[in-house]
């Protein structure tokens, strides 16, 4: 007895049309800059030890708004809109800043100048990039650059990753 080999085709048929109307956000919502996100892992330049203290780590919260990508960030319980910049004394004013989002919505560059603390003449320019990779975390460098009396007097970089925020 031959058996046929329609039914196995008509079985694989029926199978796909099950599948295909499963919606795409069932296999994974498609990665995004915007959300809440804290930081995980913080390592000076090229180094390996990380610094990030689990107490009450830095956080990011980023959305568009109107077309712009806007935000806060906190740390120890300190708030301050996005881009920020944090002293020992809490986020530190601001001037010169520019936010330009990568066209295709994964990522950003911000660059700022941090203005001196009271009683000091050294100017940070500092200049930040995010980035969303495939695993779904946001990889950043932070690179600030030391200016006094005019004259650059050094730099270093942060490498940063962020792990995003389970909703309420």
């Amino acid at each position: 007895m031959r058996t046929s080999s329609i039914l196995p085709v008509c079985a694989a048929f029926a199978l796909s049309a099950l599948i295909a109307p499963l919606p795409v956000a069932a296999q994974g919502a498609a990665p995004s800059l915007a959300g809440s996100w804290r930081l995980a892992e913080q390592y000076y330049g090229t180094g390996q030890k990380n610094f990030v203290e689990d107490s009450d780590p830095y956080r990011l919260e980023l959305r568009v708004e109107g077309g712009a990508l806007v935000g806060r960030a906190s740390l120890a319980g300190r708030l301050a809109s996005w881009p920020a910049y944090f002293g020992p004394d809490g986020p530190r004013p601001l001037q010169d800043v520019t936010v330009t989002p990568d066209a295709d919505g994964l990522g950003a560059r911000t660059t700022f100048r941090v203005t001196p603390a009271p009683g000091d003449d050294t100017w940070l320019f500092v200049t930040e990039t995010l980035r969303v990779g495939p695993d779904g975390k946001l990889a950043a460098t932070l690179t600030v650059e030391f200016e006094r009396m005019g004259e650059r007097k050094g730099a270093f970089t942060w490498r940063r990753v962020f792990v995003r925020e389970e909703g309420p």
